[in-house]
């Protein structure tokens, strides 16, 4: 059988070493990625399933706010010097990518981005696409069932300092007998940590799949459809850990399953 046809929306300037990453997590798990952006739309009716990934931040205008005007917490949890190690040989290009956006002092809005992947995140869910949403994918995910997020973690962040790394330290518990949990194959994971907002109310439909030691919740999932899921973290920066994968191949097979059909 042909590989299922995944959309993949990423940011039209900035993205393409998240893209080379999702590209080779989807090929590896038998899909044939392609590239959406504001620059080069596209429609959701060619496609097998959606992929929203991460990026800028979602206009708070979608979720009835006005943005906060804050100045972003940059320090970071530095690893050790194994993960030093290990983060500079698998993930060099990510590393300096992620080292000189620290630099970005102000929220990103990207309305462009916002209205295109309202389109196809709204085409994808009349076909009852599978879709996976990645971290700013996963706040839309939710800011499209009607949800809220927190614009700024910082704050909440006062006796656990916040976590920023590419690297797998994160501790986090998967709800038991939820999709996450069965693609992932277990109830606890180590991820990475990328984000400075989070889901608050949840959206229609949506259930929290899994939370971190804090609480604050590190992915979403559709309590009726069979594969629209949310996760905080960056899975495709972890091509090195078992787990990671098997979540690619589990929303692969779903798309599998809708392009039999």
């Amino acid at each position: 059988m042909s590989r299922p046809a995944i959309g993949v929306s990423v940011p039209s300037e900035g993205g393409m070493p998240m893209w080379c990453f999702l590209w080779l997590s989807l090929r590896l798990a038998g899909a044939r990625p392609l590239r959406i952006t504001p620059d080069r739309p596209a429609s959701a009716e060619s496609l097998d399933g959606l992929l929203l990934s991460g990026g800028a931040d979602i206009s708070p205008s979608l979720y009835g706010e006005e943005p906060e005007h804050f100045l972003e917490d940059l320090k970071q949890s530095e690893p050790t010097l194994g993960g030093k190690i290990i983060g500079a040989l698998i993930f060099p290009l990510l590393y300096l990518l992620r080292r000189l956006s620290a630099l970005a002092r102000t929220p990103r809005l990207a309305p462009k981005r916002d209205e295109l992947e309202q389109r196809l995140l709204k085409e994808a869910l009349q076909r009852r696409l599978p879709v996976f949403g990645i971290c700013r994918g996963m706040q839309l995910l939710n800011v499209a069932e009607g949800g809220s997020l927190y614009q700024d973690i910082s704050a909440l962040a006062v006796e656990v300092p916040r976590m920023r790394t590419v690297l797998p330290r994160k501790l986090i518990a998967v709800e038991p007998g939820s999709h996450l949990a069965l693609a992932l194959g277990r109830t606890s994971a180590r991820v990475n940590a990328l984000h400075h907002q989070a889901v608050r109310d949840l959206g229609r439909g949506m259930a929290i799949a899994a939370r971190d030691e804090t609480g604050m919740v590190q992915a979403v999932e559709h309590t009726t459809e069979p594969f629209i899921l949310g996760v905080q973290w960056h899975p495709e920066f972890l091509p090195h850990k078992p787990e990671q994968r098997a979540l690619f191949r589990a929303f692969v097979e779903a798309c599998k399953k809708m392009k039999e059909e």
